[in-house]
C-alpha cells in the first residue's frame, strides 16, 4: 500500500460521485462518432414496445415480490406487489452515436445513445407498516392486519439515462454478430411521486417511504444491468461473455463521526455497506455509538474493477438494531477520480437517499414522534445527518496492459485463468490481494446467456 497522507476533507471531485467536476463519464468518454438522426431508434423501440413491456411486466411479477419482502425496511411488517403495468409510452432516444467498444478494432462494435422514459406506468405495492407483534394479537391479529394494509401508487416516474448495446465479437461469416450486449452507462437518474391515501400519510412520513424506494430501485433493479454488468444474449454459440479486469480497488474503513441514531430511543450501532456491485457488497462489523472507529486491518477489503472509467464506490451507513437495519445515508466515489497506486485518504459526507429535485432530503432525515411510537421500531426525533462522515483510505491497483492482454487472450480460448492467474500476475500487492481476499471468482465473473433463461438473471458473482 502507498505511503499515508495527511487526511483531507471531502471534494467535489472525490467526494460525491454525482457532484464530480469532471462529471465522471464526461472527461473520459470513448470516442465517439455520429450515427444520423436517431428518430429511427426511436420508431422502431415503439413499435417493439408492446413486446418489450409485455416480457419485462412478465418478469417483474415474478421477480419482484420476493424482492419487495426481502429489502423491506425493518418499520414495515409487510410489502407487496398489487398491480405492475408499465403503460404504452416507450422511451424517447436522442444522441444515437457508435463507440469505440472495450476491446477496439475491428472484433467490437457498440451503439451508445440517451434516453428519457415518462411513461404512463401504473403501479401499485401493497403496504403495512404495523409492528410485527400485531399479527401476533389473539383474535385481532387479522382485522387489523388488513385495516392497517394500504395500497400506495408509484406515478410521473421518469428515467433518464445512457444505454450501450455492444456488438462482440464480430464474425467474418454469418451471422457477423457473436453476441449481443446491453447494459446502463452509469446508475440512471430517477424521478417519481407517491400516491399515499390519507390513512397511510397519517402513520408513516412520505420521506420514509420516498428514499427507501429511490434506494430500491437503484440498488435492487437499475444496477442490475449497469455497466460492467449487463444483460447479455449469445447469437454464435461459440461467442463468450468475457470480463477482463483492470485492477482492484483496495478500501479500509476507518470510522464515522455524528452518526445519528435511527432507533426511537438509545444510541446508533453503525455499520457501514460497500460495494461497486450490490450483489457483491462488504459490510464492517457493526459498532455502538455515534464515534464508530475500526482497528487497523478490521475493516479492509478488496473489490476487483472491470470498468475503472465507469464504476462507482458506494459506502452506505446503517443503523442496526435487533430486527434489522435502517439506512441513515451515503456517498459515492468515482474511480476515474482515483489516481493509480495513490493511497487517497478522504473524509466524505453522508448524504440522504433522494431523487428528482428533493435536494432538502440530502440534508436532514426528519423523524416523525408520533409516527415512530405507532410503528412501535424506528425513532421520531429529527435527525441531522448533515455533520455525518465516514473516513476511509481507498487505493486503486492497476493492471498492466500486457497482464490485461493475456488474460483476455485466455478468457476468448475459453480458460478461465485459475492455476496460471499468479503466474500471469507479476505485481506482488495484485497477487497478495487476491490470495488474501479470494479474488479469483470475482476477477472472472460467470455469466449464463439470458437470451436462454426465463427471467433476466443477475450474473453469478
Amino acid at each position: 500500500m502507498a505511503s499515508h497522507q495527511e487526511p483531507q476533507k471531502s471534494t467535489a471531485d472525490l467526494g460525491r460521485g454525482g457532484d464530480s467536476k469532471k462529471q465522471g463519464l464526461e472527461d473520459n468518454k470513448p470516442q465517439r462518432m455520429p450515427a444520423g438522426d436517431p428518430s429511427w431508434v426511436s420508431q422502431l423501440l415503439a413499435c417493439m414496445w408492446p413486446n418489450i413491456s409485455e416480457a419485462m411486466e412478465k418478469v417483474a411479477k415474478e421477480m419482484l415480490p420476493d424482492m419487495l419482502q426481502q429489502n423491506k425496511p425493518t418499520w414495515m411488517t409487510k410489502l407487496g406487489l398489487d398491480t405492475f403495468e408499465l403503460g404504452s409510452k416507450a422511451p424517447t432516444i436522442e444522441h444515437v452515436r457508435v463507440v469505440e467498444g472495450e476491446k477496439p478494432g475491428v472484433n467490437d462494435s457498440a451503439l451508445e445513445f440517451d434516453f428519457t422514459w415518462h411513461g404512463d406506468q401504473n403501479i401499485l405495492l401493497d403496504v403495512n407498516p404495523a409492528p410485527a407483534f400485531v399479527g401476533k394479537v389473539p383474535l385481532l391479529g387479522n382485522v387489523l392486519d388488513k385495516a392497517l394494509t394500504w395500497k400506495m401508487g408509484v406515478k410521473d416516474m421518469v428515467i433518464r439515462g445512457r444505454l450501450r448495446t455492444s456488438f462482440c465479437p464480430l464474425l467474418k461469416a454469418l451471422p457477423i454478430v457473436g453476441a449481443v450486449q446491453a447494459a446502463f452507462v452509469g446508475l440512471p437518474k430517477l424521478d417519481f411521486s407517491l400516491d399515499l391515501p390519507d390513512g397511510l400519510k397519517a402513520v408513516v412520513p412520505v420521506e420514509w417511504l420516498d428514499g427507501w424506494l429511490d434506494s430500491f430501485i437503484a440498488d435492487n433493479i437499475l444496477s442490475m444491468y449497469m455497466l460492467p454488468d449487463h444483460f447479455f444474449m449469445q447469437v454464435d454459440e461459440k461467442a463468450r461473455d468475457i470480463q477482463t479486469p483492470q485492477g482492484i480497488l483496495e478500501v479500509e474503513v476507518l470510522e464515522a463521526t455524528h452518526v445519528p441514531s435511527m432507533d426511537f430511543v438509545g444510541k446508533s450501532d453503525p455499520f457501514v455497506k460497500l460495494w461497486l456491485r450490490p450483489p457483491a457488497a462488504k459490510q464492517t462489523p457493526t459498532k455502538h455509538g455515534a464515534e464508530p472507529k475500526w482497528a487497523p486491518g478490521e475493516a479492509t477489503y478488496a473489490l476487483p474493477v472491470h470498468l475503472r472509467n465507469i464504476q462507482i464506490l458506494t459506502l452506505t451507513v446503517f443503523d442496526a438494531d435487533n430486527v434489522g437495519a435502517d439506512e441513515i445515508g451515503r456517498t459515492r466515489v468515482q474511480l476515474e477520480d482515483l489516481s493509480p497506486g495513490q493511497q487517497h485518504d478522504l473524509w466524505l459526507d453522508i448524504n440522504v437517499p433522494s431523487h428528482g429535485n428533493a435536494a432538502s432530503k440530502e440534508k436532514t432525515r426528519k423523524r416523525d414522534k408520533v409516527a415512530g411510537m405507532l410503528l412501535g421500531t424506528k425513532g421520531a426525533q429529527a435527525k441531522d445527518v448533515e455533520q455525518c462522515q465516514v473516513h476511509v483510505k481507498l487505493t486503486f491497483h492497476p493492471i498492466d496492459e500486457e497482464t490485461i492482454k493475456q488474460l483476455d487472450k485466455a478468457q476468448s480460448e475459453g480458460k478461465t485463468p485459475g492455476a496460471d492467474l499468479n503466474a500471469m500476475i507479476k505485481d506482488p500487492t495484485l497477487s497478495q490481494l487476491i490470495s488474501k481476499h479470494k479474488l479469483a471468482d470475482e476477477l472472472f465473473p460467470t455469466r449464463q446467456d439470458n437470451s436462454k433463461q426465463n427471467t433476466p438473471q443477475t450474473p453469478q458473482r
